[in-house]
């Protein structure tokens, strides 16, 4: 897919990420002056990669817009005027260059250093690794308070199908190598993409509790597979696993998608 093509898939769906943000203001559970975020992280950079890779959550964080500045994060859309498609992609491109939640997203990075990956970049904007990854959310790209876990199952009802919708478009648009999700097992049911074969089991961490990752292989492009991982959370993605075990993790992951697809 050509870059302009690319960008043009994307403002499509911020689109409709702004149809569904200004019908959910009336929630009291939704955060109010912010916006609705499709992505996290560089898609320009994220489509030169070599290795696709995204992570996946639940959906935003009310922290994503601290009550002291409820733009910090996102300071080029600080003006409504400036919430536009091409300034809203450009706002969402900057985020780890800007001000990110880093402790939440820290669970992360260590995983996709080990794949050769990051989200961030140098303070001179040169790249931290070959590969830059983007950060999505499942169920829907509208920030609540409190989190999803703590909605009840009605509240979510109210974000939830439109939100799946736009998370499946939002992959296929993405065509992404790996996907990385770590969120309670019950909610995989909700993936749609085809399965082409059984999960295989690509790490583990043997303790009395032993932490297993999963890898199957999906249908998310009509011309390219990926390869779905997933790994049980806690209090966040990856949780109770130590940083080093982390990149040890990421590493298999990589072998285990050349192994799949080898080219």
């Amino acid at each position: 897919m050509e870059p302009a093509t690319q960008q043009s898939e994307l403002l499509k769906l911020l689109t409709q990420c702004w149809m569904s943000y200004e019908q959910s203001t009336t929630h009291d559970f939704v955060v109010k002056q912010a916006i609705p975020i499709l992505f996290f992280g560089d898609s320009k950079r994220y489509f030169s990669s070599s290795l696709k890779v995204i992570t996946v959550g639940l959906n935003p964080s009310g922290k994503e817009f601290p009550d002291h500045d409820r733009f910090s994060r996102f300071p080029a859309v600080r003006e409504a005027s400036h919430r536009t498609g091409p300034q809203h992609l450009a706002a969402l491109d900057a985020y780890f260059h800007t001000n990110p939640y880093k402790r939440w997203f820290a669970s992360f990075e260590p995983i996709l250093n080990g794949l050769e990956c990051s989200y961030y970049a140098r303070e001179d904007n040169t790249a931290l690794h070959d590969n830059t990854a983007l950060h999505t959310d499942l169920f829907s790209p509208i920030a609540t308070s409190p989190t999803w876990a703590k909605l009840s199952k009605q509240q979510r009802s109210l974000l939830e199908a439109e939100g799946l919708c736009l998370w499946h478009l939002l992959v296929k648009a993405l065509a992404p190598d790996v996907i990385l999700i770590s969120v309670a097992e019950r909610h995989l049911q909700h993936i749609q993409f085809r399965s082409l074969a059984h999960r295989q089991l690509i790490w583990s961490l043997n303790r009395q509790r032993p932490f297993d990752v999963w890898g199957t292989p999906i249908q998310v492009h009509a011309s390219k597979p990926s390869l779905q991982v997933f790994g049980r959370a806690a209090q966040t993605p990856f949780g109770k696993v130590s940083i080093a075990k982390k990149v040890e993790m990421g590493a298999a992951i990589k072998e285990e998608w050349k192994r799949v697809f080898s080219r």
